[in-house]
């Protein structure tokens, strides 16, 4: 499972005018790609489905998924040698980027993303609700502007945004998340992927 190179043989040829020319120098494809996967949560609710996982690499295509039940992601055939880039993102929660994420040739070893925490799982912070990337008084006011949706006789489960907590209607707990991480923005929950003794963990 491990890739090597040795040498590259390079040729020279004659050309048309009867002069040395160098042959262009092969393509090399590793076919066979590894593995990068990891464990998003939402504050407050935990593990959900449908968080959105992107790892992405200059000049290649992005790599999309999202996370199951379990708050599990993950990648397959990701191309070894590269620097690649995770973020996620869900509706209403702070932006989440992991940076420098390498990806092994060794198929035996998968990159695994683990947050120095109880569970390992990469937490997203409730409140950025105009996906602007920072938890501002104008995510306050879109809070405030949907107080009491849900609670009231007769109303349906409100499952707007601005229900941080996923009760099913907006109050002073909403309010409450918005407020404890008011101040902070994409920088914050910007990490960078590192290994220290063999045990794969982001650290910011």
């Amino acid at each position: 499972s491990d890739f090597s190179l040795d040498s590259i043989e390079v040729k020279l040829v004659w050309n048309d005018n009867h002069n040395w020319v160098e042959m262009p120098s092969p393509e090399i494809n590793y076919e066979e790609g590894n593995e990068v996967s990891g464990e998003a949560t939402l504050e407050y609710r935990g593990a959900e489905e449908g968080i959105s996982a992107v790892l992405s690499i200059p000049a290649k295509d992005d790599l999309t998924d999202e996370t199951n039940e379990e708050g599990e992601f993950g990648f397959e055939d990701v191309y070894p040698g590269d620097t690649y880039k995770l973020t996620l993102n869900a509706d209403g929660f702070l932006r989440t980027t992991v940076k420098d994420i390498k990806v092994y040739f060794d198929l035996e070893q998968p990159t695994e993303l683990l947050m120095e925490n109880d569970n390992g799982a990469i937490e997203l912070l409730a409140g950025d609700l105009n996906d602007d990337g920072h938890i501002n008084v104008v995510d306050l006011w879109l809070v405030a502007q949907k107080y009491g949706a849900g609670l009231r006789p007769g109303d349906d489960p409100y499952d707007g945004v601005e229900d941080l907590t996923g009760s099913g209607y907006v109050d002073v707990s909403d309010l409450r998340l918005v407020a404890r991480n008011f101040g902070q923005s994409i920088e914050d929950m910007t990490f960078y992927y590192c290994s220290d003794d063999d045990v794969i963990k982001v650290n910011q």
